[in-house]
């Protein structure tokens, strides 16, 4: 091999070789690719001269190695191999016989003959074989050469398609067959998955193809915009014969709820609803939603925070905290803790947020990292301080009933008691609940951070943070925290957020395409001034309370005032406790009382008198 060595470096990356070079040196080719090809255009590397590298009559093979390095191809002058086809085809019979490569590439269709199929079966080392698949004219395999080539040690063989005979055929030796996109974007060896994801309409050639599917083993999701498809592909499973199911994602629940109301034909055994990480039958999922709107649907006549009240009370009363340490799922999810003895603040968070979007009141989901030292109602317990993590909720509550307007933390947990009614975690702005013995941890993600900024009271202090969160995290942007800030307020204000998109109709496209970062900062912290930091007074909070004792729990005369009373006094003792009283001391060593918020129910019950 040292003359075709010598020839390789003289050359750069090029060789030029006759038929008897390439004979007497089959075993040290090493070829990766065979092609029909009359020259090779190579920019040298220094310059941006060209320099063209023909094949010739004489030496009408030309080995070349790519830009990787990972490969040689063989290239063979057209004009030659018209004239020699018979000589060509024995030479590349031999070249793939004796090459040592585990993959071979045959770019040209012309080059795939019978006898060159018989040839790969020859050899030993090729495990996977393309044909022609990216050549103008690309080959199609047939049943004949499937037939032989089954004959060979190949695992795969790599075509842009297959003659009608073998368009059934999944051996996975078939590479078109078993790679093709069969249900959706989901090819043959996918179908085996646990679940596969349907995300488009489904076709009828997806219904045809669903006779792939393993029977019982894999099951079908789809998405809640694409849910009319459930009934066709249970329809389908059932003419299959198969056991298989078909899962709604849900995302919207009274959109998915309407759709399941209007047709019957939802409540087949085999279509279920996912939701999260749960998974239910549909008349499961009806059950379950029956019972969470019973909760509410005797709200629906009063005032927005009446309601937001009203299902604060039954979240935070529904049962006592207690987590499951065998299955904490069982503690957490949403249709789990109806029918269980377990609660802990992602199932009170995650039951909030659902009664509260039925009743129309926008809110957030929020996880925190917070010192858990004062879960205590005695102020006399032990402290131990103890860092965990927590799961609660913001809202918006706008109510001109009681002259409310902004953006609050609600926190059920922190107000579970199954025998006095609390309300010191009701409604929350950011600044109060710094104040509050409880310290939350600011978490470095940007989807807290941006949350963080709901705590503001200028534009000086929202720039302030937004920079101190760009500083603290290096690999963010301005963008990062922007983007975060308008999926949060999608949520709390999708009207805001629909006034913003027409002021700047870019935001409609993709968020690389948003040129006017500043200005949609500047007007979201404009907007956000007026709805952070606007706290509701405890004798605000206990005129809605005893609004909806009067109107949904109908206590009258003096059970209702003695049971106001005694929630007004329970409320005033635990603020002092979870909000105590600050000092600090000052330059000439006087103590300063801090603003607080311990005397919130500091109420003369005397006003409730009716």
């Amino acid at each position: 091999m040292e003359y075709i060595k010598n020839l390789y470096e003289q050359t750069d990356k090029y060789q030029s070789l006759s038929p008897n070079e390439i004979l007497t040196n089959l075993d040290k080719l090493d070829i990766s690719s065979l092609c029909l090809k009359k020259e090779e255009i190579e920019k040298l590397p220094s310059s941006s001269i060209e320099k063209k590298i023909y094949t010739t009559i004489d030496k009408p093979f030309l080995i070349g190695t790519d830009f990787l390095n990972s490969g040689k191809t063989l290239y063979i002058n057209p004009d030659y191999y018209l004239k020699n086809q018979e000589e060509v085809e024995k030479i590349l019979s031999e070249i793939i016989k004796n090459n040592l490569k585990k993959k071979l590439d045959i770019q040209s269709q012309a080059l795939i003959t019978k006898k060159i199929i018989e040839a790969i079966t020859h050899n030993k080392n090729l495990e996977e074989i393309t044909l022609a698949m990216y050549d103008e004219t690309k080959y199609i395999l047939t049943k004949e050469d499937y037939n032989i080539l089954k004959q060979s040690k190949l695992k795969k063989v790599r075509t842009s398609g297959v003659s009608d005979e073998l368009k059934n055929n999944f051996d996975s030796l078939i590479y078109y067959n078993y790679d093709r996109n069969l249900v959706g974007s989901n090819s043959y060896a996918a179908l085996s998955s646990s679940s596969i994801s349907l995300r488009n309409k489904i076709t009828k050639e997806d219904l045809e193809n669903l006779k792939y599917l393993p029977n019982s083993t894999t099951k079908i999701v789809i998405e809640e915009e694409n849910m009319k498809d459930a009934v066709l592909i249970s329809e389908r499973l059932h003419e299959l014969g198969k056991e298989n199911h078909v899962m709604i994602n849900v995302k919207n629940k009274e959109f998915v709820t309407n759709n399941i109301l209007s047709n019957n034909h939802y409540l087949n055994e085999n279509i279920d609803i996912q939701l999260g990480q749960s998974i239910v039958s549909v008349k499961e999922y009806l059950r379950f939603e029956k019972m969470l709107y019973q909760m509410i649907e005797e709200t629906q006549n009063l005032t927005p925070f009446e309601r937001y009240i009203s299902a604060y009370n039954v979240v935070k009363q529904y049962k006592q905290y207690k987590e499951n340490q065998i299955d904490k799922f069982a503690s957490r999810n949403l249709y789990a803790i109806l029918e269980n003895e377990y609660m802990v603040c992602v199932g009170y968070a995650n039951m909030l947020e659902d009664l509260l979007n039925k009743s129309g009141i926008k809110n957030i989901h929020r996880n925190v990292g917070v010192d858990t030292s004062y879960d205590r109602f005695n102020e006399n317990e032990t402290v131990v301080s103890k860092h965990d993590s927590h799961a609660r909720e913001y809202v918006y509550i706008k109510d001109p009933k009681y002259g409310i307007d902004g953006f609050y933390i609600t926190d059920p947990t922190w107000d579970n008691d199954l025998k006095n009614d609390l309300y010191n975690h009701l409604l929350l702005t950011a600044e109060e609940e710094t104040n509050s013995r409880r310290y939350n941890f600011i978490n470095s993600s940007i989807n807290n951070s941006s949350l963080e900024l709901l705590n503001i009271n200028s534009l000086e202090e929202f720039y302030q943070k937004v920079n101190f969160y760009l500083d603290r995290n290096s690999k963010s942007t301005l963008k990062d925290i922007l983007i975060d800030l308008v999926e949060h307020l999608k949520k709390l204000s999708p009207e805001f957020i629909e006034t913003l998109k027409k002021h700047y109709p870019e935001m409609e496209k993709s968020f690389m395409n948003w040129p006017n970062e500043k200005e949609i900062l500047y007007e979201i912290g404009e907007y956000l001034l007026t709805k952070v930091n606007k706290p509701v007074s405890g004798q605000t909070i206990m005129s809605a309370v005893s609004e909806v004792y009067q109107k949904l729990y109908h206590l009258e005369g003096e059970e209702f005032q003695n049971k106001l009373q005694e929630t007004i006094e329970i409320n005033n003792h635990r603020q002092h406790i979870q909000f105590p009283k600050r000092e600090k001391i000052d330059e000439y060593g006087n103590k300063i009382e801090l603003p607080g918020i311990s005397d919130k129910f500091n109420i003369d019950t005397n006003t409730y008198h009716k």
